[in-house]
């Protein structure tokens, strides 16, 4: 018993020292890579969205039921002109009323251009008028009877100027309601603002409508991109500019866009500042699209470079014969994967990165030279 008690310590002996012997010589495994020259594109990446340059909602401007309508709900979309018709509402009272009072209209026309019977009174009376005053003059008559047909006359001139005011209002009340029977004609026509694309319509004939109801929606065919930046990565935008485009409906293919416009708002809610770009060779894009771009401020030439993700805040860290040493250093250009480093670097120093904010000042590794892309 004493005997294999004493094998069993033996062995364990043996396995604890062989064990410290491994782990002492055992290090932490250290991706580095080295600094070098090349070029590198001084860029920022957004968030993009398609955008069309313009875009109306389609409204109606009266009430009534759909007799036509071009584009039905859920229907693919298509081009159309400037000006054409897209919803026809009912017209049936309307075309009623308006042609009730076309015919008043001819009627009125025809008494104006006939001559009043006041009118032709008037004009005898008139006549008798001038033959009683100078038989009044000669004292054939006496005075009583040219003072009764003086103040006939007068009856009769206000009565044909009644007549012509009353006749003047009804012809401006005729031509009133024939315009605003012509102009509520041309409210039930719903028609294209702009040469665009119909894109999504909510009525189909037979629909009920009301006034100021959303019928459909018209995008131009000329589009934005919308880009959205970080406020910090604004700096340096231009118009002009050259950027990439991608999208996620086209999966790796890059669209060649330039800078068009800059906004000058600030998103408050989340410190954002968009700009919008067009495509270099236009394109039909599906409008609300999304996708990444990238911004080319510059192009630095034979500078040093380190991959991005060596970058701990404004150091990196460096590894030489097996050590790990922190140093600051002060960057210039960047994009996605790369980094200029202007000081605090020298071309061929192996710097961390896989990792490196795991790995701490003097730490000693077993370093792996990876390639730096």
């Amino acid at each position: 018993m004493t005997r294999n008690l004493f094998i069993v310590l033996t062995l364990a002996g043996a396995v604890l020292t062989g064990s410290w012997f491994l782990f002492a010589d055992w290090k932490t495994e250290a991706l580095v890579t080295e600094a070098r020259r090349g070029d590198v594109r001084d860029s920022v990446t957004g968030n993009v969205r398609v955008l069309p340059e313009s875009s109306y909602e389609l409204r109606s401007r009266a009430q009534g039921m759909v007799t036509e309508a071009v584009l039905l709900p859920y229907g693919r979309a298509i081009d159309v002109e400037r000006n054409q018709t897209l919803v026809q509402l009912d017209t049936g009272d309307l075309r009623r009323k308006l042609n009730q009072t076309m015919s008043s209209k001819r009627n009125y026309d025809k008494r104006r251009e006939a001559t009043s019977p006041t009118a032709i009174q008037l004009e005898l009376e008139e006549k008798e008028l001038k033959d009683l005053e100078i038989l009044a003059r000669e004292r054939k008559i006496s005075s009583l009877d040219l003072n009764k047909k003086q103040n006939l006359v007068q009856r009769l001139r206000a009565q044909l100027k009644q007549e012509t005011l009353e006749l003047e209002l009804e012809g401006n009340t005729l031509r009133t309601t024939l315009e605003n029977l012509e102009a509520e004609l041309q409210k039930t026509i719903v028609r294209s603002p702009i040469k665009g694309e119909f894109v999504s319509s909510v009525v189909a004939p037979g629909d009920m409508v009301l006034a100021s109801q959303v019928l459909g929606r018209i995008n131009s065919h000329a589009q934005l991109i919308e880009v959205s930046l970080n406020e910090e990565d604004y700096a340096g935008m231009r118009e002009s500019l050259s950027a990439g485009v991608t999208l996620f409906s086209f999966g790796s293919q890059i669209f060649q866009a330039k800078v068009d416009r800059l906004s000058s708002l600030v998103d408050p809610q989340n410190g954002r500042r968009k700009l919008y770009l067009k495509l270099e060779s236009p394109r039909k894009l599906p409008a609300g699209g999304a996708g990444r771009a990238e911004i080319i401020k510059s192009v630095r030439k034979q500078t040093l470079l380190i991959p991005r993700k060596a970058l701990v805040g404004t150091s990196v860290f460096v590894e030489k014969d097996g050590v790990i040493r922190i140093r600051e250093v002060r960057t210039g250009a960047r994009n996605l994967t790369e980094v200029e480093i202007l000081d605090g670097l020298e071309d061929g120093e192996r710097v961390v990165v896989g990792t490196p904010h795991l790995f701490r000042e003097g730490q000693s590794v077993k370093s792996t030279l990876v390639d730096s892309d």
